[in-house]
Formats: structure tokens, sequence, C-alpha cells
């Protein structure tokens, strides 16, 4: 989500349906336009703070993420 967007369902603790949040908020950011191409990382990476933060992720396992996302949104990620 661009800066100086929000999203309804963040609060100053975070998000309020964590537990319930759908695919999309919980893949982010590895979503096969990510994952599969590094200029749109390295774009995204500009305006997201927590890339670049935490554990390494290996490109091996973001691959399985971005397929979740395939998954749950076919219509978005045809074959």
């Amino acid at each position: 989500m661009p800066r100086g967007s929000t999203c309804h369902f963040l609060t100053d603790g975070g998000c309020s349906i964590h537990a319930v949040k759908p695919a999309q908020c919980r893949l982010f950011p590895y979503w096969p336009e990510y994952v599969d191409d590094r200029a749109e990382l390295r774009k995204l990476a500009k305006w997201c703070p927590g890339i670049g933060k935490g554990e390494l992720v290996q490109i091996g396992a973001a691959r399985q993420i971005a397929q979740e996302m395939r998954e749950a949104y076919p219509k978005l990620y045809p074959d």
C-alpha cells in the first residue's frame, strides 16, 4: 500500500483483524509480482519500511509463499 494510504483495519496497535486477515495481507510482500521481479521489489522497498529488516528469507521460501498467493487469487495470476 503506498505511503499515505491507510488500511481500515490498521490501528496504533497493529492489525485489528490479524487472526482472520485475507491472504493478500497475510502474504505481503511475497506476492508473485515482487518475488519474480527484482526491479518491482526495489520499487516496493522504497515505501515499505519492513523490507530488508528481520531474518533473511531464502528465495525458495519466498516462491512458495508467492505460490500461495497465486492459488488464493487465480484470476490475478493465470498460468
